[in-house]
């Protein structure tokens, strides 16, 4: 598939936020429903809008029965329609948790309060929130992108990217996801940021050396992001990270924008966030 690298400016918009950009969509969806649609091609307009964890709640996602949560769903994608969106970036994975029926992740206690940490996503949900968003979004001719906040657990722990064994968790995440009739996985921008500590288990904290250089931070990131890549070209989708719109900052925390952008083989687009 030909590579378009685009560097995309995040706004605020709608709900949570959008952007507005050229798309390398490798699977260009097509309309399977009577609605007149336009979506994403390798020749038209990305225009995405992003679905916080945090909007879940205004759009009427939380602790609902299937049929309410679907009404509900319904209503936003609607108007996104409206509003000429094609594409969705729905926050799937925000704390090391899972909106779908994972067999591996915990249910994200921002979709459910039946969410616990001694149960997997498939163990909790009493239908799949994942695979009933996308249905809608395909009814109304909308792509759905998956985005992955790769190593954030808690807002001070981190999944260590230095440990292979969280590369293989993360990576877990994303082949469960592939499962699903989405266009797309996006990586926010969650590298090296943890205050507190990185975990290499769910029984230890790891000690973590503030003196770790940048060039590190960035090879440790880097052996994911290619391997991600890898994953998700086998299976014809797109991979692309919103990274911070700071060029320094990304490169001391281990996003290294600048391989990214000019490299083969790590993502098929940058979308920077401005904010």
């Amino acid at each position: 598939m030909k590579k378009i690298v685009s560097a995309l400016l995040v706004f605020t918009l709608l709900f949570t936020g959008s952007f507005i950009g050229i798309s390398n969509t490798a699977n260009a969806a097509q309309d399977t429903t009577a609605v007149t649609t336009t979506t994403a091609t390798e020749d038209e307009e990305m225009r995405g809008i992003w679905v916080s964890f945090k909007d879940y709640e205004s759009l009427g996602m939380v602790n609902k029965n299937e049929k309410i949560y679907i009404k509900n769903v319904k209503k936003f994608v609607k108007t996104a329609k409206k509003k000429k969106f094609n594409t969705i970036f729905l926050h799937v994975r925000a704390y090391d948790d899972a909106i779908w029926m994972s067999d591996t992740f915990a249910a994200s206690e921002y979709l459910t309060k039946k969410a616990s940490r001694s149960k997997t996503a498939a163990e909790t949900y009493s239908y799949d929130p994942l695979e009933d968003f996308i249905e809608v979004a395909a009814a109304y001719g909308l792509e759905v992108h998956a985005w992955l906040n790769p190593y954030r657990v808690t807002d001070t722990m981190y999944l260590n990217p230095a440990k292979k064994t969280n590369m293989n968790r993360v990576k877990t995440a994303v082949k469960e996801l592939m499962e699903y009739d989405i266009a797309g996985i996006h990586f926010d921008d969650y590298f090296y940021h943890s205050q507190g500590g990185y975990i290499s288990s769910y029984k230890s904290t790891d000690v973590y050396s503030k003196d770790i250089t940048a060039k590190k931070k960035r090879i440790n990131v880097n052996k994911l992001v290619k391997s991600v890549y890898k994953l998700v070209h086998k299976n014809n989708l797109v991979f692309g990270i919103s990274p911070q719109g700071n060029f320094d900052n990304d490169m001391n925390s281990g996003a290294d924008v600048e391989s990214w952008l000019s490299k083969d083989g790590y993502v098929d687009y940058v979308a920077p966030q401005i904010y």
